[in-house]
């Protein structure tokens, strides 16, 4: 079963962060950022101008911007955003080009917030009178279709508006008049759709795990008698327990509803202290239940983390995870005490001891976006932490140690992340 779990991991993580690290398109946010971009490497670019939260006004601004380049200008959907996209653009030194152009025909900074009611008074007095006569003449044509879904490019997206809304446009941006028709767009050799979003992420969870591992272990007691007399008998408890963790990375973010995100990063998880000791049976006979004692556990697990949603309903996406690395165990503060009537012995003193173990996980669960920045999750993980062994202890049990064999846990875990604006 850990053979196959394993594998699960490494396959998790082979289809994870190989298109990762394959993967050739390039998002510039920001045309000043454009102007100035530098990178050595090929594939193609796309600039991301600017995101708004009312899709008219991401409109409007795709059509100033249609008007300033032959480069197509497209709206992605971002959750709670529309983003105004330019390209596919087949190179870093066109990237600059593009923005530098664009940026140089405004007199102010790339921002489709500005207030246009100063250019729309000095407007509107031109096309006044000829949308009076062609609301009269041809009421059928008070809209003009600016993208004729015949002839749609790959990324072109079907724009629709009024002559009065042009209107409201600065006409120091220049927009499309109804008789100017759009310049020629550039097309993508593949859907926009399908094109990352990336970015950083951090977050913070908890939870409760419930650990399995060997219920007791035999160890020599130098009594020198015949099997099974010469070992004493030493059971475990397994207590659920709490721990937390921290962890971050880039998460990539597809415009579908299926494998709409996935991300690749660093996961740490502390377990507090959790003592495992129950009781010790000497010479393995019923009857010679005569200690009970304490035995503290602790680890600290560093894993390399793969997440997939497998798909997006009402912000709601269901993942798959798994991860490898190694965790530090900590076991400590071996103690004593005889039962009632009990004559105490010369402890063994197990000492103390911290291993570095080869640890993995897989897990599943539910994301749930409740903003553009913050996702809650609710899941499941099966974590395996390897061996853990004392250290050797004292007097007669100079040679001896207590084994609890291979810790492993089923953990219930809830997290919230923040995903750091990039725009």
């Amino acid at each position: 079963m850990e053979g196959i779990l394993k594998k699960a991991v490494v396959l998790l993580l082979y289809i994870v962060v190989i298109p990762c690290l394959a993967y050739s398109s390039h998002i510039i946010y920001g045309l000043e950022r454009a102007k100035t971009y530098v990178n050595n490497g090929k594939g193609t670019f796309y600039i991301q101008a600017n995101s708004f939260a009312k899709k008219s006004k991401a409109k409007q601004y795709q059509m100033v911007l249609r008007s300033k380049t032959t480069y197509s200008v497209v709206l992605v959907r971002r959750r709670h955003a529309y983003a105004v996209v330019i390209g596919p653009i087949d190179s870093v030194d066109n990237v600059r080009k593009v923005s530098t152009k664009i940026l140089a025909s405004t007199n102010r900074p790339a921002s489709p917030t500005h207030n246009h009611h100063s250019s729309h008074k000095h407007q509107v007095k031109h096309t006044h009178n000829r949308s009076i006569a062609q609301k009269t003449a041809k009421p059928q044509e008070l809209s003009s279709t600016i993208i004729s879904p015949k002839k749609q490019q790959p990324h072109d997206l079907i724009v629709t508006t009024s002559l009065n809304q042009k209107s409201k446009i600065s006409a120091s941006l220049s927009p499309l008049s109804t008789e100017q028709a759009p310049k020629p767009l550039l097309s993508s050799p593949y859907s926009l759709s399908t094109t990352l979003q990336k970015g950083l992420f951090m977050g913070i969870g908890g939870g409760v795990q419930y650990p399995q591992f060997n219920s007791n272990t035999s160890v020599n007691n130098g009594s020198g008698f015949p099997p099974p007399y010469d070992s004493d008998l030493y059971t475990f408890k397994k207590d659920s327990h709490p721990f937390f963790t921290l962890f971050g990375g880039y998460r990539f973010e597809r415009e579908n509803q299926w494998i709409p995100a996935y991300s690749i990063g660093g996961y740490y998880q502390y377990l507090l202290s959790n003592d495992v000791g129950n009781t010790i049976t000497q010479f393995s006979t019923p009857g010679f239940t005569n200690y009970s004692y304490s035995w503290n556990i602790t680890s600290q697990v560093l894993l390399a983390l793969a997440k997939v949603d497998l798909f997006e309903f009402k912000h709601i996406m269901p993942y798959i995870s798994g991860g490898i690395g190694g965790t530090y165990i900590r076991t400590s503060g071996y103690s004593e005490s005889p039962l009632s009537g009990v004559t105490p012995r010369i402890s063994p003193g197990y000492n103390d001891k911290t291993t570095f173990q080869f640890a993995y996980t897989v897990g599943l669960g539910i994301d749930y976006q409740i903003a553009k920045q913050f996702i809650l999750s609710a899941g499941y993980e099966y974590l395996n932490l390897g061996n853990i062994k004392s250290g050797t202890g004292s007097g007669a049990w100079s040679g001896a140690s207590l084994n609890l064999g291979s810790y492993h846990t089923n953990e219930i875990v809830m997290s919230v992340t923040y995903l750091f604006d990039n725009n």
